[in-house]
């Protein structure tokens, strides 16, 4: 159910599925049943992210709002977005209806009057395309602006809507997007785009051979290939497609597949991970290679750098929806006074003042749904709420344009709406009718709080200004971690350190390491953030104790009462210390330090990465460390997207103690000196700090490499000075992927060369190291947390403690993937051998490779 869980992705994700549905309806004529089943699909999609249901049921109600309609009201872009707005209306009814939603208490109420699903779908033509471009194309509004010339703000409003460029500027914009300036033109504003979903073969431009599937989306793989399938899987770029009138193909909103044979199950279209609506779609047109998730720009489309084939659909104005009667105000009602400022409150105090605030009359808002500017100020010094409204950067103020932007007041709003006393109607602030006001019992207010926690914490965990949002901003997620809490709370009479109740919580989320995210590091900074936020809305609602700092914390008596119970539950883990403090790193040889910076006025341009990694490279090997690389996170905190940067680089253990100013290493000083001297000099804010997480890694690496080194020591000898085309300068990786109380797991890979069977030159050839596993360990905790991460069985692996004698196998197969990425062994073209002993097996690797590969 939607509970106000709406960011960019679910917005973008909308916006394809949207776009998708009013072309395939406009042309419904010639796409029969082919059209239908798609149109069903990201209908399906954008059902979910209205009601946040599960796709299966959505694929349901699709289907049957679909059943028995015709497209005749259907034949332009602006009359499809109505005809959508009516259809997800219709559905919206029907899950609160389903769910007995009250509009005034339950947070999944889907209002179409409020949701942000039916702001977009009456956007103009215009609007529409241009987001969907930005999207599609990863091109930030600073970005376009730059290259156009102009203020972004410009950019801004042809985005909301609200004024709309030139015929020049819509030229010019095209030149921006590197696509033909016939696609925005004008005349094509209220044009259902069919050329985009509709194409005669491939637009990925590979093969032409395609491998048939029935339609299932659910059985194993194996059992649906059919020569008589509908389902078209093109070997060229892994696209599904069904084939319409005139055998036009059609995408079909199911995974980026690169070889069927290899996976068991299709996805559904809602799946970003598996090439969904998440990422740029469809899959084949702007992301022909092999995985989806690219980051940074997309190559533009071919079929968008020359003029559109369709006709431009005629002007034809759409009906303006008939206004809405104004609601009378309760005879009697009286309105809100501004409480007075200098008073020190507590939360309960703070909503309360809202509350009487907001009146019986209500409070106008923004057309965003937001406070007012004007209110907000005069809100956040009466609650003193703790927001400032301008942000300093590089000692200039900017005043912020949003009450959005107040956290502080967010916080407040969120405890009054959640518990019921306040609710948005008609773009109007009000008291909800029929519940007492918030002064008529201050205990039953604090019990209405406690009991509304939850959905308190994942409004403001969830807050529209946080770029980076956690697991536990999630429902279930979230519900976890408060029982954590609580339990951990509720175990003692004395007060806990907050770092150990955040300990808890990321071991939990990762299964005590045994999970990794895909930017983990980041993850487990945004997750220890949202503990301490869980912690204060907490003692907001009286039931735990915070010191100054908020380094402890303790039940209330209160508290202990409310969370009786929850120590019964079955006991969790004992809490992991994650990273270990630094005084832990002295018996490392190795320690990865990480020099962060925040570049919040964007100043630094695309490429930093690239632009660093040789001078990088060069100066740590004078300095006897090892550069290792550096990201580029979209958001680190809350800051905006762009704007966070970090290099990685190990550091000898005589360096890590070798300190000079501010008791950091002296190597890492020369390091950031160097950045420092390459980067604008308005960016200071700079975080330098060992990495325990990485740190562990390059133990990990160390170990395995030390136990196995009669077996992988022989082939890196044997293989020296033959690894090229980059290959030779990635150092062999030993990579833990599971670890138990009885031991660890791990691959051993060998970068050896691009693959010269691949005219792109986009695979490469690595070679794996470890000996075949039986079924025993793969039915193993050790063998379950090897598969979750892709190592399947059959795959050369390394145990510790090591096991007797076996046969050693090394097997060279083609990856498509970037060197430095995480390696898993795939299924591609393989090459193995075998041998009772390392120096044997390097020998007939070396002497197999050369025969193998000319000029190795």
């Amino acid at each position: 159910m939607w509970s106000g869980r709406w960011d960019k992705a679910a917005e973008r994700a909308f916006l394809r599925g949207a776009d998708g549905i009013v072309a395939l309806r406009a042309g419904a004529r010639d796409g029969g049943e082919a059209g239908r089943e798609v149109a069903t699909r990201l209908l399906a999609c954008c059902f979910a992210l209205v009601t946040y249901e599960d796709i299966g049921t959505e694929l349901e109600e699709a289907a049957r709002l679909l059943a028995g309609r015709g497209s005749s009201d259907v034949t332009d872009a602006p009359g499809g977005r109505v005809w959508l707005a009516r259809v997800l209306g219709e559905r919206a009814a029907g899950h609160n209806e389903r769910h007995d939603l009250d509009p005034r208490y339950d947070a999944g109420y889907v209002d179409a009057a409020a949701h942000p699903a039916w702001t977009l779908l009456a956007l103009p033509g215009f609007a529409w395309r241009l987001r969907l471009l930005q999207a599609s194309t990863k091109t930030t509004t600073v970005a376009l602006a730059a290259g156009l010339g102009t203020g972004a703000h410009h950019v801004a409003r042809w985005a909301a809507g609200s004024a709309h460029p030139s015929p020049a500027q819509r030229e010019q914009l095209a030149g921006v997007l590197g696509i033909h300036p016939a696609w925005l033109a004008e005349e094509r504003d209220d044009t259902a785009e069919l050329d985009l979903y509709r194409y005669d073969r491939c637009p990925c431009g590979g093969a032409r051979d395609f491998t048939r599937a029935t339609l299932d989306q659910a059985h194993e793989y194996g059992a649906a290939l059919n020569e008589d399938g509908p389902v078209h899987w093109c070997d060229g770029c892994g696209q599904a497609y069904l084939r319409a009138a005139g055998e036009r193909l059609v995408p079909l909103p199911l995974a980026q597949i690169p070889d069927p044979l290899y996976y068991d199950r299709l996805y559904s279209a809602a799946d970003a991970d598996h090439g969904g609506l998440g990422v740029p779609w469809p899959h084949a047109l702007w992301s022909p290679g092999t995985s989806p998730r690219e980051r940074g720009p997309l190559r533009v489309p071919d079929l968008l750098t020359r003029p559109p084939l369709m006709p431009a659909a005629p002007r034809v104005p759409v009906p303006a929806a008939a206004p809405r009667p104004r609601r009378s105000r309760p005879a009697g009602a009286q309105r809100g006074v501004l409480p007075a400022a200098g008073i020190d409150r507590t939360m309960p105090e703070k909503v309360q003042a809202l509350v009487d605030w907001v009146g019986g009359t209500g409070r106008a808002l923004t057309g965003n749904g937001h406070l007012k500017l004007a209110d907000a100020r005069a809100l956040v010094e009466a609650l003193d709420t703790g927001d400032a409204m301008a942000e300093v950067i590089g000692g200039e103020e900017f005043p912020i344009r949003s009450s959005a932007e107040l956290a502080g007041l967010h916080r407040v709003l969120s405890w009054a709406q959640a518990a019921g006393l306040l609710r948005i109607e008609d773009n109007r602030l009000e008291q909800v009718p029929g519940r007492p006001r918030a002064g008529a019992d201050p205990g039953a207010l604090r019990k209405d709080m406690f009991d509304a926690l939850p959905q308190a914490a994942l409004a403001v965990l969830d807050w529209a200004m946080w770029n980076s949002v956690s697991p536990i901003a999630e429902p279930d997620e979230l519900d976890a971690a408060l029982v954590m809490v609580w339990d951990l709370l509720g175990g003692t009479t004395s007060s806990l350190p907050a770092s150990q109740i955040a300990d808890a919580v990321w071991g939990s989320l990762t299964d005590d390491g045994a999970v990794e995210y895909e930017e983990h590091e980041l993850v487990e900074k945004l997750v220890r953030r949202d503990v301490r936020i869980i912690l204060e809305l907490c003692r907001d609602a009286g039931a735990v104790d915070l010191s100054d700092d908020g380094g402890t914390a303790v039940l209330t008596e209160f508290g202990r009462v409310g969370t009786a119970g929850v120590g019964d539950r079955p006991s969790h883990r004992e809490p992991q210390v994650r990273q270990p403090p630094e005084d832990d790193f002295t018996d490392t040889d190795w320690v990865v330090w990480r020099l962060e910076v925040s570049d919040p006025g964007q100043l630094v341009a695309e490429g930093l990465a690239d632009r660093t990694a040789q001078s990088m490279t060069e100066l740590a090997g004078t300095l006897g460390c090892v550069y290792s690389h550096c990201v580029d996170y979209d958001s680190m905190n809350g800051t905006a997207e762009g704007t966070y940067y970090a290099w990685y680089v190990r550091v000898p253990q005589a360096e890590h103690q070798r300190r000079g100013p501010d008791a950091l290493p002296v190597a890492v000083i020369t390091l950031q000196d160097h950045l420092r001297s390459v980067l604008p000099d308005a960016l200071t804010d700079w975080r330098l700090a060992p990495d325990g997480y990485l740190t562990g890694r390059v133990l990990a690496d160390a170990a395995f490499k030390d136990v196995y080194a009669d077996v992988i020591g022989p082939l890196e000898v044997a293989l020296l000075g033959l690894r090229r085309d980059g290959a030779e300068k990635l150092d062999p990786d030993a990579q833990m992927w599971a670890q138990a109380e009885d031991g660890a797991a791990a691959t051993y890979a060998l970068w050896l060369c691009k693959n010269p069977d691949d005219a792109e030159v986009s695979s490469w050839l690595v070679l794996y190291v470890g000996y075949l596993a039986g079924p025993e360990f793969w039915d193993s905790p050790l063998g379950q947390q090897m598969r979750r991460f892709g190592v399947s069985p059959g795959s050369p692996v390394l145990t510790l403690p090591r096991p007797g004698p076996v046969m050693w196998v090394a097997s060279a197969e083609t990856l498509p993937i970037t060197p430095g990425s995480k390696v898993l062994p795939l299924v591609g073209a393989r090459h193995q051998w075998t041998a009772s002993d390392g120096q044997q097996l390097a020998d007939r690797v070396k002497r197999d490779l050369r025969a193998l590969l000319p000029g190795f």
